[in-house]
């Protein structure tokens, strides 16, 4: 089985974090419960630490204008701050497995208050682009805030508790342009993130009283912890897939919100930054796609899922290309290519969480690299691509990364031991079920289990693992 050869590569050594892991999951111990109250909070986090990175996307125009950039130029404001939130994500993000989470979160709420203020006391365009990296590479909060979270939860519960954080921060994504749009029009695009500073600030107030200290659950080096990543991208096959399907996908969805700035502030809809940020909470209405892509994996299976969020990806990039001077076609094209990413994001997380269990953190963090570096790279090239050939050639720079997207998805299908083995059981128990009596009765196999990287190991085995373990320690 799966599990078993994963096993044989821990016991092997070569992935000294990885046994940690193992150890501190099958250990028990004492910790905090996660209230409402508490879930509420880290919500709001997501929310906030999200919204820092998307503030600038309806304000470029202003920006462009007031230290005369270009528009392929004034873009890379939005593409620096997604590189520095990718690598916030490689960096900052793992050291909460050896570190206390909670000291990392408030030195990054305000550090992070603190270049959102200088932010709006820019004074030249490259003053911009370093200061919004450094935005981006300090608001990684709710992917510190997230782990947390799940440990505070019961098991039980963790999958709703991420998804709620999940749904925070999502939201966080599509309505800061809302908020920055109005408020931008107002009182100008330097009072957005000074006033992004003060909740920053009150964030981690709130942060400071409200969550727990806890202790981390490994005791290794920075360097070890960095080389436990390589480690999975070499043994994990669907998690390269995985990473190379979301960073196509999230380039996509860059390059749309990048660009459609620009389009909406030409001919014939000639809005401004408000209703360019009104115009967002139509990727809003998109998040509808999670629950829907959480349903169908469950329904279908995650692969197919994924597949399903390119399709609607290709459908809703055509009709942006082709009918952009209807506002009745963007609004569609809008809500498809949302609902899309939405979809195919949870469905791409269920594949590669599903991996290892003890190594969840870390499997986040070369996901959301490899997401959010496609993010980067995507306003890179819309913007470009739109300073040079306008609006169609943007659109025809995210049809090659979806191509690229379906390549990668049809290259092969590979196997999940996790979702194999959640299949056999589910024959096994169908093939167990019989009548006493003109009553239908199911026995189910009563077993004890060790969730172990791909999939499950019964406790009869976990002796024989504990002996291997203490054999190669």
């Amino acid at each position: 089985r799966g599990s078993q050869a994963d096993f044989i590569l821990l016991a092997e050594g070569k992935d000294e974090v990885q046994k940690e892991d193992l150890v501190s999951s099958s250990s028990s111990s004492s910790k905090q419960q996660l209230t409402p109250l508490l879930l509420a909070v880290f919500a709001f986090t997501g929310f906030v630490g999200a919204s820092n990175i998307y503030y600038n996307q309806p304000l470029l125009v202003e920006m462009g204008l007031e230290f005369k950039k270009s528009s392929g130029e004034i873009g890379l404001v939005n593409t620096c701050a997604q590189i520095g939130y990718a690598a916030g994500l490689l960096l900052i993000s793992p050291l909460g497995d050896i570190f206390i989470k909670k000291r990392i979160i408030l030195i990054l709420c305000a550090v992070c208050s603190v270049f959102l203020l200088v932010f709006g006391f820019s004074t030249s365009y490259q003053m911009l682009l370093a200061i919004s990296f450094m935005i981006g590479l300090t608001t990684v909060i709710a992917q510190v805030a997230i782990p947390l979270a799940a440990d505070m939860s019961d098991p039980s519960k963790s999958g709703r508790t991420v998804g709620i954080i999940m749904a925070g921060l999502t939201l966080g994504i599509l309505l800061s342009r809302t908020v920055s749009g109005a408020v931008g029009l107002k009182f100008g695009w330097r009072a957005v993130f000074w006033g992004a500073s003060l909740l920053m600030g009150f964030t981690f107030v709130l942060l400071a009283f409200l969550i727990p200290s806890t202790p981390p659950k490994n005791k290794t080096n920075f360097s070890s912890l960095i080389q436990s990543l390589w480690q999975l991208i070499k043994t994990q096959p669907v998690l390269r897939q995985s990473a190379f399907i979301g960073a196509m996908n999230f380039g996509v969805f860059s390059i749309f919100w990048t660009t459609i700035t620009f389009r909406l502030s030409e001919a014939p809809y000639n809005y401004n930054s408000a209703q360019i940020g009104l115009f967002a909470l139509l990727g809003a209405a998109g998040v509808v796609g999670s629950p829907v892509g959480g349903f169908g994996t469950d329904w279908k299976g995650p692969y197919f899922m994924v597949g399903v969020g390119l399709v609607l990806y290709m459908i809703s990039e055509l009709i942006l290309l082709f009918f952009d001077s209807s506002l009745a076609a963007l609004v569609i094209g809008t809500f498809l290519l949302d609902f899309a990413c939405q979809c195919a994001q949870v469905s791409n997380q269920t594949r590669v969480y599903a991996l290892a269990p003890g190594s969840r953190s870390r499997i986040n963090s070369v996901y959301m690299v490899s997401y959010f570096a496609g993010g980067a790279t995507g306003s890179a090239l819309g913007s470009a691509a739109y300073g040079k050939y306008g609006w169609k050639g943007s659109c025809i720079v995210a049809i090659i990364m979806i191509c690229l997207s379906f390549t990668a998805y049809l290259s092969s299908k590979i196997p999940h031991p996790f979702f194999q083995d959640k299949k056999r059981e589910q024959e096994e128990a169908r093939a167990s079920t019989s009548h006493h009596g003109g009553r239908r009765t199911t026995r189910k196999r009563g077993r004890t289990t060790l969730q172990l990287f791909n999939g499950e190991i019964p406790e009869e085995e976990t002796a024989d693992i504990s002996s291997l373990l203490e054999q190669q320690e």
